[in-house]
């Protein structure tokens, strides 16, 4: 793989990490979802501090180091565990009726207003915190219904309302192993995985998930879901990104693999691999 190209993907990587490194805590109020008649807010202070921060996906943001606030506050694990901390968690259906209510937006507006983002993309980073929380807790199912509740909202805006270019993944998982803090995005809908003009070459590589590793706040490693098409049937493969080498950690043929399983993988893959270093 040539270091050219390494580099364009790196670029267009860094866009999602960017949006969460103005966050000054992990403590999101997850149970002050609400619904107004105008769409969907938070109620919580947070809400506006973010509301002119860049999206829960992805941002063209270049020359900063993103740092996960999980890296910055401490163990994210232990940010939302303690006594009664399960008990309140909002239900998924409770939250996947404010997903479905955000739909609301596709026909008030027809581009990215102010307005649209300020409401949208709090909630979108809440969404995500929740989805981490299910994580942490074991409610895997949960954490699964409203990641497809995301992307199906995502479906209705529609790209010209939510721009790919712009926003074209979300915060789904958080975990640690040892000092390395794991921050895991799902896309949308498979991206291209080398930046081209070519629509046919474009479709050749494409990624469905990403596990971003930091260590003291620097990405050391990537981790990607990639689907190829060189061959006559779809290939699925679980790769790695360090050093500008692109590396090959378990195929799994046509067949494509649950976010569960992919973790799982990875967390194995970092405890042999402990010794940090850049990608």
């Amino acid at each position: 793989m040539r270091t050219r190209s390494v580099s364009r993907m790196r670029n267009g990587d860094n866009r999602l990490e960017a949006t969460v490194q103005a966050r000054a805590t992990v403590a999101i109020a997850l149970t002050s979802i609400v619904f107004v008649s105008a769409g969907c807010n938070r109620t919580s202070q947070e809400a506006t501090k973010q509301q002119g921060q860049k999206g829960a996906g992805s941002s063209k943001t270049q020359g900063t180091k993103p740092t996960p606030s999980s890296a910055r506050a401490g163990n994210t694990s232990k940010a939302r565990s303690g006594p009664g901390f399960e008990e309140k968690l909002p239900s998924v259906d409770r939250v996947i009726e404010v997903v479905n209510a955000a739909k609301v937006w596709k026909d008030r507006v027809q581009t990215p207003t102010k307005e649209f983002l300020a409401h949208a993309l709090p909630l979108l980073r809440q969404w995500s915190d929740t989805m981490v929380a299910y994580s942490e807790h074991g409610r895997r199912q949960d954490a699964d219904r409203l990641a497809a509740a995301v992307v199906a909202l995502r479906d209705v805006w529609g790209d010209k309302l939510f721009p790919p270019l712009r926003y074209d993944a979300f915060v789904r998982d958080r975990f640690e192993v040892g000092k390395q803090v794991v921050l895991a995005a799902q896309f949308f809908h498979p991206v291209s995985f080398y930046r081209t003009k070519d629509p046919l070459m474009s479709k050749q590589l494409v990624k469905y998930y990403r596990f971003s590793v930091y260590v003291r706040g620097h990405i050391i490693k990537r981790y990607y879901l990639e689907r190829s098409h060189l061959t006559k049937d779809p290939f699925f493969v679980l790769t790695s990104m360090q050093h500008a080498v692109h590396r090959q950690l378990h195929p799994y043929g046509a067949k494509q693999p649950t976010y569960w399983e992919l973790k799982k993988l990875v967390i194995e893959d970092l405890h042999k691999n402990t010794a940090p270093s850049g990608i």
